[in-house]
C-alpha cells in the first residue's frame, strides 16, 4: 500500500488521531473525516486510495461505497440488519482485488457466498477470525483455500482488551448493587 493515501472516518475523535498518527509514521498520507457529510465529500473527490471508516452508514449506502473499497473490516454485532451482511450481491461488486476481513460475529459473511467469491476471484482474499460455527472443525472449505487467512476467534484476545473488559465486568456488577444497571447490558431483560 505504498503511495496511498488513506481516508479515516471515525466517529470517536481519539482513535481517530492515533490511528492516523500510526499511519503517518508508517509514511501513507492520511485524510480525516469525522462525519458521514465529509466522507461522502472526499469520496467523491477521490481524495483516497484506501477508506478506514467506523462511521455508521443509512441503509443502502454500504451497497453504494462497496465497489470503492480496497479492504472492509467488520467489527460489528450480529443482528437482524447484520446477519448475512456480506454475502452474493456484496461481492459481485466489490473490487476483484479487495479483502474482506470478519473479526465481528460468525453469519455476518455469508461463507457459502464467501468461499464462492474466493474460489472464482471475485475479491482477492479474505481473513476471518468468526464462524458460522464455532469452534469451526477443519471440514470447513473455507480452511482449503490459500487466499485466507484464518484464526480460531481470538482477535480480540489482547492484554488490552482483557483489562477493558474485567473493568467493565467489575463495573457492572457495582451498577447492579449501586441500582444503576444499563439495560443495553443486560442479556435477559425479562428479569428485571
Amino acid at each position: 500500500m505504498s503511495n496511498k493515501t488513506i481516508i479515516i472516518a471515525e466517529d470517536d475523535e481519539s482513535i481517530r488521531l492515533v490511528t492516523s498518527r500510526y499511519l503517518q509514521d508508517l509514511g501513507y498520507e492520511v485524510t480525516l473525516a469525522s462525519n458521514l457529510k465529509e466522507l461522502w465529500k472526499l469520496i467523491e473527490s477521490n481524495k483516497g486510495d484506501v477508506l478506514i471508516t467506523d462511521v455508521m452508514l443509512p441503509d443502502g449506502e454500504l451497497f453504494d461505497i462497496l465497489p470503492q473499497m480496497d479492504a472492509v473490516s467488520l467489527h460489528c454485532p450480529k443482528n437482524e440488519e447484520t446477519t448475512n451482511m456480506f454475502s452474493e450481491n456484496e461481492f459481485k461488486i466489490m473490487k476483484e482485488s479487495a479483502f474482506l476481513i470478519n473479526c465481528a460475529r460468525g453469519g455476518i459473511v455469508n461463507e457459502v457466498a464467501l468461499l464462492d467469491a474466493l474460489k472464482s476471484n471475485k475479491i482477492r482474499a479474505a481473513g476471518l477470525d468468526v464462524y458460522d460455527d464455532e469452534p469451526s472443525t477443519s471440514s470447513n472449505p473455507l480452511f482449503s483455500l490459500d487466499n485466507i487467512l484464518l484464526s480460531p476467534h481470538i482477535a480480540g484476545v489482547t492484554q488490552e482488551a482483557t483489562i477493558r473488559m474485567s473493568k467493565q465486568a467489575v463495573q457492572n456488577v457495582l451498577d447492579v448493587f449501586d441500582d444503576k444497571v444499563d439495560p443495553e447490558v443486560i442479556i435477559n431483560k425479562n428479569v428485571l
